[in-house]
């Protein structure tokens, strides 16, 4: 391994991250986003939208676009029904990730499903 891999590293600033409402009204807590973008850089955002009660995310991410920039999802538990207006569909299930590269012009939606109640996914744009 690496001998950078190896060294302690010391930590810069912590935060909490903040409750949002994102897409049709999913509530979800923002780890970062917008005005710290030039500590994360190549990321812009990073979410978290893990919940309990299926109205806090039933109501998806519908249509919408991403004008070409990067998007990581990783399923924690749930799946995510994703489709775009070029016709491509698919579902990320809990333990799967999806990396798109949303080109412009295209839209897409994504559309959270809860297995046995529960739900949870943190998606990242970069």
């Amino acid at each position: 391994m690496p001998d950078h891999m190896h060294r302690a590293r010391t930590m810069v600033k912590t935060s909490r991250s903040r409750e949002t409402l994102e897409g049709a009204g999913v509530r979800l807590h923002r780890a970062f986003g917008y005005s710290e973008i030039p500590a994360f850089d190549p990321f812009l955002m990073l979410d978290d939208f893990r919940a309990d009660r299926p109205s806090d995310y039933l109501a998806g991410f519908p249509w919408h676009p991403h004008r070409g920039i990067e998007t990581v999802t990783y399923m924690l538990e749930g799946t995510v029904e994703h489709g775009d207006s070029m016709g491509h569909a698919g579902t990320v299930d809990a333990g799967c990730v999806q990396w798109m590269t949303a080109g412009s012009g295209i839209i897409h939606q994504e559309m959270p499903k809860p297995v046995n109640g529960r739900m949870g996914g943190v998606p990242a744009l970069g």
